[in-house]
């Protein structure tokens, strides 16, 4: 190429040399991947602050650093607003995202954009449809977080059966102090061996949780949801039997506020509920009227409607403060080695989508 032709190429925002087709997600037949054909291509994470926050990185932008060879251009940002989000991705030939919502608009307005890539399991935030219309590729990073949300989900069991917090707490207010005996009892303990564990939804997580549950010696059943494969009578038989119950299904129509009133008075009285799944999956007026009434011994909760719940009126809010309910911070999947999975498997798709690779793991669309 003649020199003039590369001086004039740079200055342009982009240097066009075409690269290999994108293979990835099935697109429709008739619409081609967008290639990118930037010799210098332009990632944008658009809200990475949640993959990478007390990961021990000196900045944001070291942590996705993998994702991009010599001479590309990343831009990296905690957050972005609704409004925004046309304006952070302009020119990006591939958007990083989590909770940022790509909707056919954005993508009208974003001609460069070949490559979605989502840092979650699910992509309910992006609109497949029309991405697969406009040609642009979408990723997600599948099962990532098994190893931490079962853990959680294990803390959940033995903090019911222990009261591990409760006592500590008892004795840093005196109970055991003042106790005549050598102990003292300020709560009721029990043992998990010989109780029920029935699990919602079979997929990793579920399993893993599964296999915690029967190593502190429970009896563990699995149940599909209404329209995932099984029918209210297969639900509500494992749910008469279950000591605890643990939601391990997506957020779907057909899982929208599964737990709701019948659900909850299908259990055995005493029953604990453990949700990390979707806050969306709960009914969260009839939890708490079943915790206010005592029905329900307890709810454990990872999710809830409003994240954060910052409204002290909202239902999600009240779980938040109701003694019977212990609530953590949407965190069951965060610890750093399940993010640092996330940010490999999402920078391996951002790489292969660059070199003209299939992407190593393709959003179904």
């Amino acid at each position: 190429m003649p020199l003039r032709w590369l001086l004039l190429a740079a200055s342009a925002r982009c240097l066009v040399v075409p690269r290999a087709p994108r293979p990835g997600n099935k697109l429709h037949d008739s619409v081609a991947p967008r290639p990118c054909t930037a010799l210098h291509a332009k990632v944008v994470v658009a809200d990475g602050f949640t993959a990478t926050a007390n990961a021990g990185f000196a900045s944001l932008r070291d942590a996705w650093l993998p994702a991009v060879g010599d001479g590309d251009e990343l831009e990296v940002h905690d957050r972005t607003a609704p409004g925004d989000v046309v304006a952070v991705l302009d020119g990006a030939a591939v958007a990083v995202v989590n909770k940022v919502r790509i909707t056919d608009a954005v993508l009208a307005a974003l001609p460069d954009l070949g490559l979605v890539c989502v840092t979650a399991t699910g992509v309910n935030n992006v609109d497949l449809d029309a991405c697969a219309r406009r040609g642009v590729l979408v990723s997600n990073v599948p099962a990532y977080s098994t190893p931490s949300v079962a853990q959680w989900v294990a803390a959940c069991l033995l903090d019911a059966a222990v009261a591990l917090r409760p006592q500590a707490g008892a004795v840093a207010a005196g109970a055991w102090a003042a106790s005549p005996d050598f102990c003292a009892f300020p709560e009721r303990t029990f043992e998990l061996r010989g109780r029920t564990f029935v699990a919602v939804g079979r997929g990793a997580i579920g399993e893993a949780a599964g296999a915690v549950a029967e190593a502190l010696g429970m009896a563990v059943v699995f149940a599909r949801a209404p329209g995932r494969g099984g029918d209210g009578g297969e639900l509500a038989r494992a749910l008469a039997t279950a000591d605890v119950v643990s939601l391990h299904v997506p957020l779907a129509d057909n899982t929208a506020r599964l737990v709701d009133g019948r659900f909850l008075a299908a259990l055995k009285p005493g029953a604990i509920l453990v949700n990390s799944a979707r806050g969306g999956v709960v009914d969260e007026a009839a939890l708490l009227a079943a915790l206010d009434e005592g029905s329900l011994e307890r709810a454990y909760l990872d999710v809830l409607d409003d994240e954060p719940p910052s409204d002290p009126a909202s239902t999600s809010a009240r779980l938040a403060a109701h003694p019977r309910a212990v609530v953590t911070p949407h965190t069951a999947w965060a610890t750093n080695e399940a993010r640092q999975r996330l940010r490999d498997v999402a920078c391996g798709n951002v790489r292969a989508f660059l070199a003209g690779e299939p992407l190593p793991t393709p959003a179904a669309s």
